[in-house]
């Protein structure tokens, strides 16, 4: 059952600020559906660290937290469990197209979240990672990635150190399934796994 949901409407150039994201989901259960959100200073469509339960579908986010020195500016981040992205499209992040953190200290600290999903999408030309699966320390996460087409991610130009952290697809602490996706043109790997199964 979903306790809120927003659907077709456009969010554009949000006031800067470090909780100034397109769309900040604080509550469980929440669908997002065919949302346009661009050029917010930071995260186009995020959560609470303690949120679970969220289905986002048919929306595109572009050109979110373009400061590429400060972490965690992603089109779409998620921190907790039962999340659906699907049929969406991702580009220009300031750091990933989607992360999916389980971090230390973060407020959740579980030992697993759980029923992640991404399906169907589309993540090109952000500044780390296309999709950034983390968890810290002994926190990890399940997903499952299908059907996407992940390419041009963490472009390193000629005057730049090779750095495996942005690429494709960035693994960290991850177990679940990698399918049917279409990787290329992406800077240091494709897919990069640190300790995933």
């Amino acid at each position: 059952t979903l306790t809120c949901s927003i659907g077709t409407s456009t969010f554009e150039r949000s006031d800067s600020g470090t909780n100034n994201q397109g769309v900040y989901i604080w509550d469980n259960g929440v669908s997002v559906v065919g949302m346009h959100v661009e050029w917010t200073p930071y995260s186009g469509i995020t959560t609470l660290a303690t949120v679970d339960n969220v289905h986002i579908t048919d929306c595109v986010v572009d050109h979110c937290g373009q400061n590429q020195y400060d972490s965690g500016q992603n089109c779409y981040g998620f921190f907790g469990s039962n999340y659906y992205l699907g049929s969406s499209t991702g580009n220009y992040a300031g750091d990933d197209g989607v992360g999916l953190e389980n971090l230390s200290g973060a407020g959740n600290e579980r030992s697993v979240n759980i029923n992640q999903i991404i399906e169907n999408c589309t993540f090109a030309y952000n500044w780390n990672a296309g999709v950034n699966v983390k968890g810290e320390a002994s926190h990890c996460n399940s997903a499952t990635i299908l059907n996407c087409n992940i390419h041009d991610n963490g472009r390193i130009t000629p005057y730049e150190d090779e750095d495996y952290n942005r690429c494709g697809i960035r693994l960290q602490n991850f177990f679940g399934t990698i399918s049917g996706n279409i990787i290329y043109a992406n800077g240091g790997a494709g897919i990069y796994s640190l300790g995933s199964t």
